[in-house]
């Protein structure tokens, strides 16, 4: 099953732990916190882990 990752930029304080994490260099840091490139997450939720205040969500799609 495939996964949309995005973040919550309400609970995002930029901490870019994410951004450590990810692998596949997918987040980098915006104006309000982490930003998820689509196109280059393979969904691996590393970064929702790493996330110590839960700001990265994981939603499933067909």
């Amino acid at each position: 099953m495939k996964v949309r990752v995005y973040v919550d930029s309400s609970l995002c304080r930029d901490c870019k732990m994410c951004i450590r994490y990810c692998s596949q260099r997918a987040i980098s840091s915006g104006p309000k916190g982490a930003v998820i490139d689509q196109s280059k997450c393979n969904g691996c939720k590393l970064c929702a882990m790493a996330c110590a205040f839960g700001a990265i969500k994981i939603e499933e799609i067909e």
